[in-house]
């Protein structure tokens, strides 16, 4: 514990020249409220969570780290995100591969910069092209590795706006 504690210190002290925050594989089962502490005033880029044992993002992450433009969350065991993640208004890149998410996030029809969304490798079944209609900047959807069903396979390949990844 004290040894993922001095890691997250540590990169927390490099994200504040980088402004990118990389606390990946430090064995996280839960998101450090000291980080918000340690990164209060530092205007974040990027975040990545990846690679811990994360269950939930806390509520308060969208609005204490409103500046990212990229947030990393794959590798983990989420099943849903906070609503809260719609006050990230400059997200651009948003990766959730290898979760547990069972449908699309909510909170993704409220992030107006977002490009790119990878949701592989999660419990995926049921999709509709409607999902993603007020989602005007988005580019690019990845949906390999999910149980999608059939019907949603064939109307996800069909959009012509959003380049959309699914397995044959």
């Amino acid at each position: 514990m004290a040894e993922e504690s001095a890691r997250v210190a540590q990169r927390c002290q490099a994200a504040k020249d980088s402004r990118e925050l990389l606390l990946d594989s430090c064995g996280l089962r839960k998101f450090p409220d000291a980080v918000f502490f340690l990164m209060k005033g530092v205007e974040l880029r990027t975040v990545s969570l990846a690679h811990n044992a994360l269950t939930k993002i806390p509520a308060k992450l969208g609005v204490k780290f409103a500046t990212i433009t990229a947030l990393d969350l794959s590798h983990n065991h989420l099943s849903a995100l906070p609503d809260d993640l719609s006050a990230l208004a400059h997200l651009a890149s948003l990766n959730l591969s290898h979760n547990q998410l069972q449908a699309l996030p909510e909170g993704l029809w409220q992030l107006p910069a977002l490009r790119e969304v990878n949701l592989s490798s999660n419990q995926i079944a049921a999709v509709q092209a409607v999902d993603f209609d007020p989602m005007q900047s988005l580019e690019s959807v990845d949906l390999r590795g999910n149980p999608l069903f059939p019907d949603s396979k064939q109307v996800l390949q069909s959009m012509i706006r959003i380049r959309v990844e699914v397995d044959d």
